[in-house]
This record gives C-alpha cells, sequence and structure tokens, in this order.
C-alpha cells in the first residue's frame, strides 16, 4: 500500500494542518478543538443501521421490523434519526416527481402541488408533516390545518434550495436539482457584449453567472417574502422553531452589497468589490479570463443587471430575533426566492483539485470553490449510489416501502406504548411498521408475527441473543435477522468468530429469594429452637 508523508505543524503536531489538494488550511474554532481540513472515512451506526432497515422493510413478506438497541438513549436517537431521515427523503421524492412533471416550477407553485398531494391523503400527510397534525386537527380545524401544511411545506422547499455548498444529502447535492433565475439569458445585452471579451461562449457567460449566485443562494443569502426566514435571526421561541417545522440555523441571516461601507457588519454583509484584499466575486470572474484592469467594470455592471434590471437581487432588511433591523447591515441585498426556477438534472461537474461538486460548468470551467484554481469536469451519476437508487423507485414506482418507526422503552408512556403496539400488529395500515426497542422486548409482550428483526449492536450475552431473534419466524417457522456489528472490541470479537455467540451457554433464569423481614427470621428462630422446660430453665438445648 503507498503511504503519502506531508510536513506537520510544530503548533499542531500529529494532525493534518493543510489539504493536500487545496491547500485548505485546518482551524481551531473558538473553545473547540483543532479541525483538520479532511475528515476520516468512516462508518456511522446510525445511518448503516437505517439502510438496513429500509431494506429489510422493502423486501419483508409482512412489512414490520423489530430493531433491537441495547439502552434507551441508543433506542430513542436511532428512531428519531430514522423518522426524520425517512420523511425528508420521501418528501425530496415528491418534490423531484413534480419538479419533472413541470421543468422551470417555482417556489410557490411546488409547494402548491405538494399541498394538494398531502390533502388527498392523509395517511401521507400524517407521515410527513406530523407537527401540523399535532397543531390543527384536520377534521376539527380544516381552515387553519390547510394553512398551517402550506407553510410548513414552503419552509421545506427553501430548506431543499439553500442546501449549504459542503452538504452531500439533498436533491441538489445528489444532481437531481438545477435552480434557475427568470430572465438570466445568454441572449441578454451584458452577455452578448462581454462573452467576446472573454474568449467564452455566451451560454457558458450565463451558466456562469448562475452559478456565481448558486454559491451566495446556498449559503442562504435569500430573500423569503412570507416567513423572512433567512432575513432575520431565529431563536428557540420562534413559532417555526417551537413547531419544529425548521431546525435552529446557525449563522444567522446574511446580504449582499457591492462594495460595502465603513460602518458595514463584515459577518452580515458580503461584498464583491474590495479595496483591501480579494473576494470571491473577483477570483470567479478573473478565471472566467475577465482582464485584471476589467474586473470592477465587469462585476459593477453585472450588480446593476442583477439588481436593477432583473431584480434578482432584491433590496432586504436584515433584523434581529426581535424584529429591529441590524446595525451595519442597510442597503443589503438577497437572492429573491419568488424568482427562482426549479429544473430536474441529471449529473454533477466536479473539481478535479478540491472535489466540491456544482451544478453548472461557466467559462473555463473554473472551480468556484475560495481559492482554488482547479477545472470541473462532468461526472455522470453512480449507478451503485444507494440514495439516488430509492429516490428512482420511490418517485417513479411510488411503491418503495417508508420507514416509519417509533420507540418502544420502558420510559414511553404505557397508554402510548399500548398504541404503538396495536398501530405495530394492525395489518390494515402502516401508521407504524418499525419499533427501536430495548431489551425489555426481549420476551412478554405480543407484537405480532415477524419475518425480520435487525439488531443494532451485537447483544451482550447469547441469551440476549436468543430472545431478540426469537421474536421473529414464528408464522412461517424461518426468518431473516441481522446483526450490525460497530466498531467496539466486544463487536468486533463476535463479528471474527460468530459461532461463540450462537453456541454459547444459555444459563437458566435463577430465581432470587426475597431476604425475610426481622419479625419473620425471630419466628423462625423460635421454630427451630423452642424454649425449655420450666425446670430446664438456664440450661441451653
Amino acid at each position: 500500500m503507498p503511504l503519502l508523508a506531508t510536513e506537520q505543524s510544530e503548533k499542531h503536531a500529529g494532525f493534518l494542518t493543510s489539504c493536500l489538494s487545496c491547500g485548505a488550511q485546518g482551524r481551531r474554532p473558538w473553545g473547540g478543538r483543532y479541525r483538520e481540513p479532511a475528515r476520516p472515512v468512516r462508518a456511522v451506526t446510525v445511518s448503516d443501521v437505517h439502510v438496513l432497515a429500509q431494506n429489510m422493510i422493502q423486501y419483508a413478506d409482512r412489512r414490520r421490523l423489530l430493531v433491537f438497541a441495547d439502552n434507551r438513549q441508543d433506542a430513542a436517537f436511532q428512531a428519531g434519526w430514522m423518522h426524520d431521515h425517512a420523511r425528508r427523503f420521501r418528501l425530496r421524492a415528491l418534490m423531484a416527481q413534480e419538479i419533472a412533471g413541470a421543468p422551470g416550477i417555482g417556489v410557490g407553485d411546488l409547494v402548491a402541488r405538494l399541498d394538494a398531494l398531502l390533502d388527498a391523503d392523509d395517511e401521507l400527510s400524517r407521515a410527513l408533516a406530523p407537527e401540523v397534525w399535532q397543531m390543527h386537527r384536520k377534521a376539527g380545524e380544516p381552515l387553519k390545518h390547510a394553512e398551517e401544511r402550506r407553510y410548513f411545506l414552503r419552509i421545506q422547499v427553501l430548506r431543499e434550495v439553500v442546501t449549504g455548498v459542503k452538504q452531500r444529502v439533498g436533491l441538489e447535492p445528489w444532481g437531481r436539482l438545477r435552480v434557475g433565475y427568470r430572465g438570466l439569458e445568454p441572449t441578454l445585452p451584458f452577455v452578448e457584449e462581454w462573452a467576446p471579451r472573454t474568449a467564452a461562449d455566451p451560454a457558458d457567460l450565463a451558466e456562469g453567472i448562475a452559478a456565481l449566485l448558486d454559491v451566495y443562494r446556498r449559503g442562504t443569502h435569500l430573500l423569503d417574502r412570507d416567513g423572512r426566514l433567512f432575513s432575520k435571526f431565529l431563536r428557540e421561541g420562534a413559532r417555526e422553531i417551537q413547531r419544529g417545522y425548521l431546525p435552529l440555523l446557525p449563522g444567522g441571516p446574511k446580504g449582499l452589497k457591492l462594495a460595502r461601507n465603513p460602518g458595514d457588519r463584515p459577518g452580515r454583509v458580503t461584498q464583491w468589490l474590495s479595496s483591501g484584499g480579494g473576494t470571491l466575486a473577483k477570483q470567479v470572474v478573473r478565471g472566467w479570463g475577465v482582464p485584471a484592469e476589467q474586473v470592477d467594470e465587469f462585476l459593477t455592471r453585472l450588480w446593476g443587471l442583477l439588481a436593477n434590471d432583473l431584480r434578482l437581487l432584491a433590496p432586504a432588511r436584515l433584523e434581529s430575533a426581535a424584529g429591529k433591523p441590524l446595525a451595519g447591515t442597510a442597503g443589503a441585498h438577497q437572492i429573491d426566492a419568488d424568482l427562482l426556477e426549479l429544473h430536474p438534472h441529471r449529473g454533477l461537474w466536479r473539481c478535479s483539485t478540491c472535489r466540491r461538486a456544482q451544478l453548472r460548468r461557466g467559462p473555463r470551467g473554473r472551480c468556484m470553490a475560495w481559492r482554488c484554481d482547479g477545472t470541473v469536469q462532468f461526472e455522470e451519476e453512480n449507478p451503485d449510489d444507494y440514495d439516488l437508487t430509492v429516490l428512482d423507485l420511490t418517485a417513479g414506482q411510488g411503491d418503495f416501502a417508508m420507514l416509519r418507526p417509533a420507540e418502544h422503552s420502558a420510559q414511553v408512556p404505557d397508554d402510548v406504548r399500548e398504541a404503538l403496539e396495536m398501530s405495530f400488529k394492525d395489518e390494515r395500515q402502516d401508521r407504524v411498521n418499525t419499533l427501536v426497542a430495548t431489551p425489555t422486548l426481549e420476551l412478554g409482550v405480543d407484537i405480532g408475527a415477524l419475518d425480520t428483526v435487525l439488531m443494532r449492536n451485537v447483544p451482550p450475552l447469547p441469551a440476549n441473543y436468543w430472545q431478540r431473534v426469537g421474536r421473529a419466524g414464528r408464522r412461517h417457522r424461518m426468518a431473516v435477522n441481522l446483526t450490525y456489528a460497530r466498531p467496539a472490541s466486544h463487536d468486533r470479537a463476535y463479528f471474527a468468530d460468530p459461532v461463540k455467540m450462537l453456541d454459547g451457554a444459555v444459563s437458566p433464569p435463577p430465581f432470587q429469594h426475597a431476604e425475610p423481614a426481622p419479625h419473620t427470621q425471630a419466628r423462625a428462630r423460635r421454630d427451630a429452637h423452642p424454649p425449655a422446660p420450666a425446670g430446664a430453665r438456664g440450661r441451653r438445648p
């Protein structure tokens, strides 16, 4: 195996200080540990178990699955993670399906289409938007329920179009969504004028401008005129956070300016032109072939095109959590979400240097990453990509089973636990098709017939293993039971020699005798040693 050696810094001895490909530097966040510029490839238990559970549900004769975890914390985390991941995946599949049916659809129209689908299918609506059902019952408050559902769906669509450039999960990172900007065409006079000056094709230059907007859009420089989600600070008390429609987003609102004023806050206002140093916009347009002495002119006129002519960059008021304007942000702009057009797409453009993916090539194929001088190459979809396979099956055929998990442990209230068990056993509906349980479900609870059991880790003892696998196969006398081995010494040992777990001694359950009460002990002593006769007092028997 070839070994690569790199020089290390004495300040961070033992750590990688710069990326060997793009030169990105490691950093130490305030109050945190040093972060290397590269992350090790490793297996993550929660996601691996999710993939196994998804396929076991899909191919089971009876779509019911029991997942065992050794403690309540693991069971609760696994159930919650799978629930959120499964429903967001199904929602993305519905988005991809509607976008493919209506190329160039706007955010509002996509929300309306998704809303119609959920309105016609209450079971699907309960699975994808349970928070809405908790706020307003559809039968009792139909108008409020419908209004709340549309707002929830709009938030989910907007979350999809602001997926960060470093994230790998989402329609855009998968190469299945390309966001267009209304009015940005190769036939614009600005594009036709500057294309010959940069020796670029007008279509490539227009794509490059769109790619530049992509970077800022995915950095949450986005104006949502309805909820203003990315134009204000959201705290834990905000409506969207309290109701679970949106996680607490880090960073806060950000805006764009052609050039910052002296009093503007750099952390809130991103500028295109800077007299004191380079900017991403200047780096990008120089890579397109714009001469250095004409960069300022190019960006100034481009800003006028986007802000004044096309109005893609709209004035935005950045606010605090209390609704007051943020100091140092006056005159900032954000990309108008109402002028976005969502298109289906296949494939990605990936940089050969930093490996970052983008949806457009642009002039000369220059990478859009900061301080990267690499070029991008088109990358076809990987036929073995699990996410894309499931996405196609879900969106195309609609019969790919959706995981609907729930936690089953002693900490769950009795009435809730009984309701979960009834839903799990009911074959007429699929409200709950997966139970993530602690060892309390190894025996004593009737959960109906099962074909499969999945263990999140190697059980501690053979007795635990046989009790867990014994929950499945009672109908056909056959079952498929999988055990996931974590990177822990206990799991690794049995993974290397699984027969030890299968043929280990199973001890019978012991009976523990309770300690008798003090008065019972005294009575037992009297029965064993009765009092001596009257004439024999003082003598021990």
